[in-house]
């Protein structure tokens, strides 16, 4: 099971690789890099490491996509849905492992950064670029939110305790 998460994010990564238009021989240079290291990895991700490294390079995928659909004319309704349903897959990352949060918020970050060029490109921001990206940040903090009151609830701690007990 292992192999097909690290098949699926290497599978991810190349199509990021292909988005963010780096060379053919770069790509391949790339994917022999991802097989050779295919072995080792999955030894090494026993943990759910393996299924954050499976989905994150489609969440970013996705979020390079909300970059494109925030910053062309879209109606601010769809702005809002977007926001909300990106959100929402960037928090849940939660669910999977609660460090997955640090890649959630750095993905997060991916369509604040266009907005900060673009205004100093064009001076100006849109308010629904301002209501987008905080409707992201909202949505992207409940998921970590519930299950930080899941663990309240059920351990009488916070995961920030839990964590510092450890060390």
């Amino acid at each position: 099971m292992l192999m097909v998460l690290y098949i699926i994010g290497s599978s991810g990564l190349l199509l990021l690789a292909r988005k963010l238009k780096l060379p053919y021989h770069s790509e391949i240079l790339f994917a022999i890099f991802l097989g050779l290291a295919a072995g080792e990895a999955c030894g090494l991700f026993f943990s759910m490491n393996c299924a954050l490294f499976s989905v994150i390079p489609f969440l970013i995928l996705y979020t390079l996509k909300y970059k494109d659909f925030f910053l062309g004319n879209n109606s601010i309704i769809k702005i809002i849905v977007f926001s909300i349903f990106l959100g929402l897959c960037l928090g849940s990352l939660a669910f999977i492992k609660l460090s997955g949060m640090i890649a959630a918020y750095s993905i997060t970050a991916i369509p604040i950064i266009y907005i900060l060029i673009e205004y100093i490109l064009k001076r100006k921001i849109r308010k629904r670029n301002i209501l987008g990206v905080s409707l992201l940040i909202v949505f992207t903090t409940l998921p970590f939110k519930t299950v930080e009151f899941i663990n309240e609830s059920i351990r009488g701690k916070s995961a920030n305790l839990m964590y510092s007990s450890v060390d």
